[in-house]
């Protein structure tokens, strides 16, 4: 055999290296594209079914949509802002059961863990707040196929030193792998409701500083907060913690779709809120390059008839419609939720995002039969004034047509008991409850439906008091309502105690507190004027005792109150 020169064996060494040499500086100098996933998620959704007989919303349509961004990219992370356990028209037998059952289904798969699914504690899942009600809470999150995380919220502990609400699939953060981008995510739940196996809701500032650096500090490349607090509360967060703070801020809370952005030294973060009932859904794209994570894109996608429900979800919607009414209807009479009660010869203007800004005829009709039907039930002592209960109390999120009303619409206008009493308010008492309805608006709950008064909103006056010309209506004289003004009014158990942050009231004497002889519930009270207006049915007007620059009650009727 020949032998062969080394020349030979080096030339060809020395040919390769050059190449590959060549090659890394190609590949080095290729730009590098941006690695990104996507959020999709959902906020303060109670039917399962959605909206408008299931033409809008509904969690058949969240899993299409799921489904969709999952064939374009695997990258997705599904989130849930919280308020889904109650309340409902079926939460009142299940206790969110059916609520959890078809949260499983969001990933095509009810038995398998889904790792890329997280939720978040609203205030309405602490809607049962007895001790032994952390029970009832703990299976729910047991039973359910993904993760909850509940930042800020201290559990008590029980007699034998263990938390109340222990499930493993309880998180205090967590940090998930979605495309290749390590994503550290943390939730804030809002306070206002003080539940008796809470021990205490820390607060969310101080939450946000110390988990978004604990996350980062753990290799998370962006921080994701879950967070069900009011908008201006999200805000101050990202305005305060800036980079030390979360990139992004996914809510609920308010139910209309809300973005809002806030400006640093390097870089825009933003809060993204989808409206309620699943009617769109929030959908976020996330890129990391050199820089950092940026929101390359935001929107809030809608979930119409145009959006074909999954159909394995769909059929257990079915289910669960279809054993409810079993269930509470019995067999003698299974149709009993679409028995008429009454007839309206109006649209009753119940959607949220009007009912929890503006007044509205459906809140003007159930404040006005408040304040005559308590009177007329309740005849001692002085003659209640005014009427007011908070737009929360009435959560059909959907407008009545004309026509028929049936016992089904009725117990979704109002899922919870309103029990009524009478309250002696001050003048100055008064313009304290408006000034905390105007605080949160709009999107609230805590906005009010009134009667026997009028006011004028004036939500853009940044230095004075955004509540003026307080006057009682025409039918009481239309005098204005002076600070030394003493008068009876009607409004719910639910705020006198201080529901909705009302606190004001909570500080009124029992001897200007005046309990009816007998319960009286406004659904009671409803439904007997449906019945006593027969087939002419009813025919609220919206007629501007709220007066608002935007209120369609004003546009209406080309004028202002007083």
């Amino acid at each position: 055999m020949k032998r062969r020169n080394p020349i030979d064996r080096i030339i060809p060494a020395i040919t390769l290296l050059l190449l590959l040499a060549l090659a890394g500086c190609t590949v080095a100098n290729r730009p590098v594209a941006p690695r990104q996933f996507t959020i999709v998620a959902i906020n303060d959704v109670y039917r399962i079914e959605g909206l408008n007989d299931g033409r809008e919303g509904g969690l058949a349509r969240v899993r299409t949509l799921r489904r969709m961004l999952e064939e374009e990219s695997p990258a997705v992370l599904f989130l849930h802002a919280g308020d889904f356990l109650y309340p409902s028209l079926l939460s009142d037998r299940y206790d969110g059961e059916q609520m959890v059952d078809l949260l499983n289904l969001m990933d095509g798969d009810p038995k398998q863990f889904d790792d890329r699914m997280f939720v978040t504690f609203g205030n309405h899942e602490f809607d049962k707040r007895r001790l032994r009600d952390a029970e009832r809470l703990d299976g729910r999150i047991e039973q359910s196929q993904f993760d909850w995380l509940g930042s800020n919220i201290v559990f008590k502990n029980d007699q034998n030193g263990e938390s109340t609400v222990r499930s493993e699939n309880l998180l205090e953060h967590r940090i998930v792998d979605i495309g290749g981008v390590k994503v550290g995510l943390f939730s804030l739940t809002t306070d206002m409701v003080q539940p008796a196996y809470v021990a205490s809701f820390e607060p969310p500032l101080s939450v946000a500083e110390r988990l978004s650096r604990r996350l980062r500090d753990r290799g998370a490349e962006v921080v994701v907060a879950l967070t069900h607090l009011k908008v201006t509360e999200d805000e101050a967060i990202l305005r305060r913690l800036g980079p030390d703070g979360p990139d992004l801020i996914v809510g609920g809370h308010e139910h209309h779709q809300i973005k809002r952005c806030v400006s640093g030294s390097d870089v825009v973060r933003c809060v993204l809120k989808a409206d309620a009932d699943a009617v769109t859904a929030t959908v976020a794209r996330i890129e990391i390059d050199d820089n950092g994570p940026v929101l390359s894109s935001s929107r809030f996608y809608p979930l119409t008839d145009r959006v074909e429900p999954d159909p394995v979800v769909a059929a257990r919607v079915r289910y669960w419609l279809e054993r409810y009414a079993k269930e509470y209807c019995g067999v003698t009479d299974p149709d009993c939720l679409e028995q008429v009660i009454g007839w309206t010869a109006v649209e009753l203007v119940a959607e949220e995002h009007l009912i929890r800004q503006y007044e509205t005829n459906v809140g003007d009709w159930a404040a006005d039969e408040m304040l005559r039907g308590f009177n007329r039930l309740e005849q001692r002592g002085k003659p209640a004034k005014i009427a007011f209960i908070n737009s929360g109390a009435l959560r059909f999120n959907q407008n009545i047509p004309p026509g028929k009303i049936s016992e089904r619409e009725l117990k979704e206008l109002l899922p919870y008991p309103v029990e009524l009493l009478k309250i002696g308010l001050s003048g100055r008492l008064l313009k304290q409850v408006l000034e905390h309805a105007a605080d949160a608006w709009p999107g609230s709950g805590s906005w009010l439906q009134i009667s026997g008064f009028t006011f004028e909103h004036r939500p853009d006056n940044a230095e004075g008091s955004k509540i003026t010309n307080l006057r009682f209506s025409e039918a009481n004289g239309g005098d204005a309502i002076d600070d030394d003004d003493r008068f009876w009014a009607v409004t719910s158990r639910f705020l006198r105690g201080g529901g909705d942050g009302y606190s004001m009231l909570m500080q009124i004497p029992d001897s200007r507190v005046a309990l009816p002889s007998t319960p009286i519930e406004l659904k009671d009270i409803l439904k007997k004027t449906l019945r006593d207006a027969g087939r002419q049915g009813i025919a609220p007007r919206c007629d501007g005792r709220i007066g608002n620059p935007g209120s369609p009650c004003l546009r209406e009727n080309q004028r202002t109150p007083g």
